[in-house]
C-alpha cells in the first residue's frame, strides 16, 4: 500500500521503527505532504541509521536531490524519528544549516513543540523564501520516493550523507585558474585542455603530461 504516493506502509515502519505511535506517525506523514507541495520534484531518499547486517535497517530519510544508483547528491533536510518523536532540520553543520537557519523561525520542527501543519508549512515557506538559485537546485530532483531507494538497495550509510555533497554533474569547474611553470613546460597545451575540460569534461582523456620540446 502506498501512502498518498509518499511512501509505502513498509518503509514508513522501518522509518518510524523508533518511533512508532499515531501521533509521530500522522506527523511523518503530514511533513512529507507539506515538503512535497512545497518542492514537489525533491527527492526523499534513504539515509540508513542502524547496522547494515540487519534485515530491514531503520532509516532516516534525506530530503534533496540523488539518483538511486548513487551514493552521492544533494541534502537540504533530513527527517528523523527517534526517542519517540520525530523533527524536520537541516543536516547539522551542513551548508544548508549555515546559510539558511537564520531565516526560518526555528532551527528544526518537531512532533512533539510544531504539531499544527501551519508552522511546518510556514517553516517550508520561509525556507522556500531565501533559497539563492544554486541552492533550490538541491531541491529540484525527480520527485522519487524512499520506495524507489529500498527497491534499488540503494540506502546510503548516514555517516556518508555529508550535507550538499554535490555529485559530479553538479560540481562546475573554476574559471578563474592560473597556471604557473617556466617557458617550455606545456601551459600553453594545458591551457586548451583546461578549456575544452570546461567545455565539455568528457573529452579530455586523462594521459601523462605533455614532455616540453628540447
Amino acid at each position: 500500500m502506498q501512502i498518498e504516493g509518499l511512501i509505502s506502509e513498509a518503509a514508513l515502519q522501518r522509518v518510524l521503527a523508533e518511533a512508532d505511535g499515531p501521533q509521530v506517525r500522522y506527523w511523518v506523514l503530514a511533513v512529507l505532504a507539506a515538503i512535497r507541495e512545497r518542492f514537489p520534484r525533491c527527492d526523499f531518499y534513504v539515509l540508513n541509521h542502524s547496522n547494515q547486517s540487519e534485515d530491514e535497517p531503520r532509516i532516516y530519510i534525506g530530503i534533496g536531490v540523488r539518483r538511486p544508483d548513487t551514493a552521492s547528491g544533494r541534502n537540504a533536510l533530513i527527517l528523523v524519528a527517534k526517542n519517540n518523536t520525530a523533527y524536520l532540520g537541516f543536516q547539522r553543520k551542513g551548508q544548508f544549516d549555515e546559510k539558511y537557519r537564520g531565516h526560518v523561525f526555528t532551527e528544526r520542527l518537531s512532533a512533539e513543540q510544531h504539531t499544527d501543519l501551519a508552522e511546518v508549512k510556514r517553516w517550508l515557506e520561509q525556507l522556500d523564501q531565501a533559497l539563492d538559485t544554486d541552492d533550490r537546485r538541491a531541491l529540484q530532483g525527480e520527485a522519487r520516493t524512499v520506495d524507489d531507494y529500498l527497491s534499488s538497495d540503494s540506502a546510503m550509510p548516514l555517516a556518508a550523507a555529508v550535507a550538499d555533497a554535490p555529485s559530479a554533474s553538479t560540481v562546475q569547474p573554476s574559471l578563474n585558474q592560473i597556471l604557473f611553470g617556466p617557458p617550455g613546460t606545456g601551459k600553453t597545451y594545458a591551457t586548451i585542455d583546461h578549456a575544452l575540460a570546461i567545455l565539455d569534461p568528457g573529452t579530455v582523456p586523462s594521459k601523462p603530461p605533455r614532455s616540453s620540446k628540447s
